[in-house]
């Protein structure tokens, strides 16, 4: 006998299940303790075993129904492609997308191929703890490190300090960028293309702007802040570069400040010099002034210390 207890909601032998109901009507056989939901498609389908009711949610994507399970996969019904799912409480990891990697703790994929090599912990390392990758093949090839943050298109994709047993914690946050960080480590880049060129073990390098520090390569310790900066930067160490281009045709030259837009050094291999401004700039402005002394006896009784600058008159003097 079937027996309705509610809107859409029906109960009874399992004997009697109705072959078809509308969408979204329930029946919850007495006998067995069954609960079945009927889909788009009017046919009953099983959501239960043994009294509980599985998490399952359905949802409808190009007009066919898809389930959702816990740690199971988001599947077509027609034999489609799967997309495959897993959140874990107890590690905190959030795994999405064709081929995601291997659960670890506090690891998050989201995107095809993203994560796809990250596994548990193997030879002495420390396993892939705490990395995130979001977007087409981000990180995917790292296979047992961790503190990664990979964010884009192919954002450290090629990355794999796995045989170094060395903590990366890179982040790259932007179409390719970081997409060469083979071996490098403590490395940041916000912008597309950056460090997209050359394969390397570079490190602590800083990077801001569209294509800065494009080329380097083994690189230590470079900060470049605009578009275009220090592009050129290989294998240079401590070099600073703020401005659209500033220092990008750097060759072989370490340890520069250049600062402005498209400022340049006085070569492209010159090393510990200082530039402010560009070939257009005709003048040098202290809103304070520059202080005056007699000599430099004075200046230093004045206290100023070695370096400073002062004048006499119209003479501009340096303090020795």
């Amino acid at each position: 006998m079937l027996r309705q207890y509610a809107v859409k909601e029906y109960g009874g032998l399992e004997a009697d299940l109705p072959v078809t109901l509308p969408y979204g009507d329930t029946y919850l056989t007495s006998d067995t303790n069954k609960f079945y939901k009927y889909g788009e498609d009017g046919l009953p389908k099983e959501i239960s075993g043994g009294g509980a009711v599985r998490d399952e949610q359905q949802l409808s994507v190009a007009g066919q129904v898809l389930s959702l399970t816990n740690g199971g996969s988001i599947t077509l019904p027609s034999g489609g492609p799967s997309w495959p799912f897993l959140y874990s409480a107890s590690t905190g990891s959030l795994l999405q997308g064709d081929n995601p990697g291997t659960t670890q703790v506090g690891v998050t994929t989201l995107g095809v191929g993203a994560g796809a090599n990250l596994g548990p912990t193997s030879g002495g390392a420390s396993g892939d703890s705490g990395n995130t990758a979001i977007g087409y093949y981000a990180l995917n090839l790292e296979n047992n490190e961790v503190q990664s943050t990979a964010v884009g298109y192919k954002a450290l994709a090629n990355q794999n300090v796995a045989a170094m047993f060395a903590l990366p914690s890179n982040t790259a946050i932007g179409y390719e960028a970081g997409m060469e960080c083979t071996l490098s480590l403590a490395d940041t880049f916000v912008g597309a293309d950056i460090k997209n060129v050359n394969p390397g073990q570079s490190s602590n390098n800083v990077g801001v702007g569209k294509s800065c520090l494009q080329n380097l390569q083994d690189g230590f310790a470079n900060v470049a802040l605009g578009a275009y900066a220090l592009n050129g930067a290989v294998s240079n160490m401590s070099n600073i570069a703020i401005g659209y281009q500033a220092n990008n045709g750097i060759t072989t030259g370490n340890n520069n400040i250049v600062i402005g837009h498209q400022a340049q050094p006085s070569s492209l291999s010159v090393s510990n010099e200082i530039t402010i401004g560009n070939t257009s700039h005709t003048a040098v402005r202290l809103p304070s002034g520059v202080p005056e002394h007699a000599d430099n006896s004075a200046a230093k009784l004045a206290g100023l210390v070695v370096g400073f600058v002062y004048r006499t008159g119209d003479y501009l003097k340096i303090v020795h």
